[in-house]
């Protein structure tokens, strides 16, 4: 699964790259048209105003902006995909696809708090910094203690359902007190995971949805829209 994420997150990255060198050629094909009008014009003796053209410069915010947030999101991105297939194991109940996907969540989520606190705002504004680190702070804790109920829980189910099929009409009233206490541990144990996932659910909403608010009103904020 980790090798899975690192594949997403190559291909992910290699989109993004792609798509800088499109606005890096962009702008060069804006700075040659403008260097061809200023040669024009010193060849016939025009007298240009000095006055870069009005969409080339706004596509070279765009591009200031889509280079602040790329490395952010690549660092959201990757996380959240890890955080994906941590899920897609706890609703299989596989509990060793759990184990492995909340190692390399929580090895994700350590580096990408690193790689943020490096990072500085964008014309002072540090939102999707922000955001994202909240977000990687929510999947460090749930790769960390909570889903330790989670992963008891599933062992204590199966050792349960091991115990069930043992005991019959036939069964000792020792091995009736182990059932019975089997039953009350089962129960309590089902009880804390169910309050857990719920209690991860609630959050990871939260998260996300702040993330996405972050994220388009930092769009909203730096991008250049055509006035009308």
């Amino acid at each position: 699964m980790e090798e899975i994420a690192e594949q997403s997150y190559d291909l992910m990255e290699a989109y993004m790259i792609a798509q800088e060198k499109a606005n890096q050629k962009l702008q060069e094909a804006g700075e040659t048209k403008e260097q061809a009008v200023k040669k024009f014009a010193s060849n016939h003796k025009v007298n240009l105003i000095e006055q870069k053209d009005g969409l080339w410069q706004k596509m070279e915010i765009i591009g200031k902006v889509t280079d602040y947030y790329n490395p952010i999101y690549l660092i959201f991105f990757k996380a959240s995909k890890q955080e994906s297939y941590l899920t897609e194991a706890i609703d299989k109940k596989n509990i060793n696809g759990i184990e492995q996907n909340k190692n390399a969540l929580l090895k994700y989520s350590e580096e990408g708090l690193v790689a943020l606190d490096t990072m500085k705002g964008f014309q002072s504004d540090k939102s999707l910094v922000i955001a994202c680190k909240k977000t990687l702070e929510f999947f460090k804790l749930e790769a960390g203690s909570k889903l330790n109920v989670v992963s008891d829980h599933f062992i204590k189910a199966e050792e349960f359902d091991k115990l069930k099929k043992t005991v019959n009409s036939k069964s000792s009233k020792e091995e009736i007190n182990t059932y019975n206490k089997a039953v009350n541990d089962i129960n309590k144990s089902s009880k804390d995971f169910n309050l857990t996932i719920q209690s991860l659910n609630d959050r990871r909403s939260e998260v996300f949805t702040n993330w996405n608010s972050s994220v388009d009103q930092f769009f909203d904020t730096h991008m250049p829209y055509a006035a009308g």
